[in-house]
């Protein structure tokens, strides 16, 4: 299995249509415009950004550099909604001047960087006229030269800056050529919140970290993003769309979920502490370890299996966690392309089914059947609360759940008492077999549709005449049909 969190797929114009949605300027602000917005905090480092990498040698030789009047590359900020410029990419650069001219204070940064506020110039090559020299030493020239230098930077604007799309796919082009931020890293910076805090503070959480097994697993805020797609998924599933990436900033910038207080909280943090615990104590250490590396994709389908079932834990679950790992069809669902919708939610239920005892044979999977049969005038609603099922179990990984027919309309192929197998979607292609809720009635039809009407058509034409959907009725579709079980 692919250790790669997000296997994405998108389209040239699918990731473009995000592009387009991002404005920037180019300007080149001096050293000491940019001090002033530091100082009024205008100019910020997001709160979870990395922390300073740079050694004494490359601070000493990038502010030689700037003195020499050699070209840079450009920096990158995000203006947020508050007009704020976040530094995105140019980071050690932007903090090594500022540490140099003693803008930055001791008590912003931690013990370990404060050696380099103030500093001085060493380790230059022999001859240089700065060597051992901090920014108060310089001569008032020099001062005033270095803090008229002008810097490259492009500012970056969202059109609609609670769209965080366009951010993700500008860094990913960004990206191949060696640059800055990974998607939990621009989460932080964009959705600060109590929520983003909450989900820190729960990554530390001492069973969570036996879960990871190498500092690739965390790099980049990976364990955070993970206990982030926990919830989201765990929350939102049955609205999940690709990619993975926009659905889990969707999720997080929902107001509700990124201002959460409380007792919300609370609950919240129950719930993953209680489902990490019975992983740890059922499945042991490092569980998720497939192929000697975390998979993402089996972590999330387990941990929501736990989640919908932490009161019913079967006795041999860790042996049913090893026969689900081993078997192919859920290999597939955790592999390329894992955040596939369909392949999201078959993994999910594999793993709710076969490890909670739903279904013994592995390749099977439960469904509603609906009490109220199709093609009759019931006025009944597939979806509804008060809408009875029994369940059943299918090896078609396609359907959702299932009906049965009554009446001739759809005979020869169909007839009284079978039972359809259906894939829940509100859409269809014409000439599609679909479940559908019209004038009161749910039913079972075949779907044409064209520029001048929608239609829905019986398959027995000799008895029952296609019905023509008027503009100003609506037709709701419930599902594709995608297999049936005989009546006898």
């Amino acid at each position: 299995m692919t250790n790669d969190e997000f296997v994405e797929n998108e389209t040239d114009e699918e990731i473009n249509s995000y592009i387009f949605h991002i404005d920037t300027k180019d300007k080149t602000p001096n050293i000491k415009s940019l001090r002033l917005d530091w100082e009024d905090k205008t100019l910020q480092i997001p709160k979870y950004q990395r922390k300073f990498v740079w050694n004494p040698k490359q601070a000493c030789e990038f502010i030689e550099s700037l003195m020499l009047g050699l070209p840079i590359p450009t920096l990158m900020f995000l203006v947020d909604e508050n007009g704020n410029n976040l530094i995105i990419d140019g980071q050690q650069r932007i903090k090594t001047i500022l540490y140099f001219i003693g803008a930055i204070k001791p008590d912003e940064v931690t013990s370990k960087e404060q050696k380099f506020i103030n500093f001085k110039l060493q380790g230059l090559p022999t001859g240089s006229p700065w060597e051992n020299l901090d920014f108060e030493h310089f001569s008032e020239k020099e001062k005033k030269e270095f803090l008229d230098k002008t810097l490259p930077i492009t500012y970056i604007t969202l059109k609609n800056p609670k769209d965080l799309r366009g951010i993700f796919y500008i860094f990913e082009r960004l990206n191949k050529n060696g640059t800055i931020l990974h998607a939990q890293e621009i989460r932080n910076c964009i959705y600060s919140g109590s929520f983003n805090d909450f989900l820190l503070e729960l990554n530390k959480y001492p069973n969570w970290r036996k879960i990871f097994t190498s500092d690739e697993d965390i790099c980049r805020q990976r364990d955070v993003e993970l206990i982030l797609r926990f919830f989201a998924l765990y929350d939102n599933l049955k609205n999940y769309n690709r990619p993975m990436k926009d659905f889990l900033s969707d999720y997080m910038s929902t107001p509700t979920i990124r201002y959460m207080k409380g007792n919300e909280l609370l609950k919240k943090k129950l719930l993953f502490e209680t489902v990490v615990d019975d992983i740890i104590i059922h499945l042991g250490d490092k569980p998720f370890n497939v192929k000697s590396k975390l998979n993402a994709s089996v972590l999330d389908s387990v941990m929501i299996a736990f989640a919908n079932n932490l009161k019913t834990i079967p006795t041999d679950i860790y042996q049913k966690f090893l026969n689900l790992c081993k078997n192919e069809e859920f290999y597939t669902y955790c592999g390329k392309s894992a955040d596939n919708v369909d392949y999201v939610r078959n993994r999910i239920q594999m793993a709710n089914d076969y490890l909670f005892g739903k279904v013994e044979n592995i390749n099977l999977k439960v469904i509603r059947l609906y009490d109220f049969p199709v093609s009759a005038g019931h006025g009944n609603f597939i979806g509804d609360a008060t809408a009875t099922y029994t369940e059943i179990t299918t090896d078609n990984r396609k359907a959702d759940f299932a009906v049965m027919i009554t009446g001739n309309s759809m005979e020869p192929d169909y007839h009284e008492g079978d039972i359809l197998l259906v894939k829940s979607q509100n859409t269809l292609n014409s000439g599609q077999l679909g479940i559908f809720f019209y004038d009161g009635d749910t039913l079972f039809k075949k779907y044409s549709k064209n520029k001048k009407k929608e239609t829905i058509i019986s398959l027995n034409k000799s008895e029952y005449p296609p019905i023509d959907i008027p503009s100003n009725r609506k037709l709701l579709i419930q599902g594709l049909v995608v297999g049936k079980i005989t009546k006898s």
